[in-house]
């Protein structure tokens, strides 16, 4: 039975990543750190990205609906 439920829980460990940083040395903890680093950076990048996009079409829009409001009050 312990035997059965090791076999199931490795799979499960290994996706979490204990098995693996458990039996890393520093150099690959290390370089491991860096990929996440260069991840994280590269996701706020595109976070980054994706905002000013979106603020530069809110800009369009509130500077259309002003527009359209002159008109209006001619």
């Amino acid at each position: 039975m312990a035997r059965k439920v090791e076999l199931l829980e490795h799979p499960q460990r290994k996706l979490l990543g204990h098995h693996c940083l458990i039996s890393c040395s520093y150099e690959q903890l290390q370089a491991i750190e860096g990929q996440l680093q260069r991840s994280l950076q590269n996701v706020r990048m595109n976070k980054d990205q994706l905002f000013r996009e979106q603020l530069e079409h809110l800009k369009n829009e509130v500077h259309k609906q002003i527009t359209e409001n002159l008109w209006f009050i001619k």
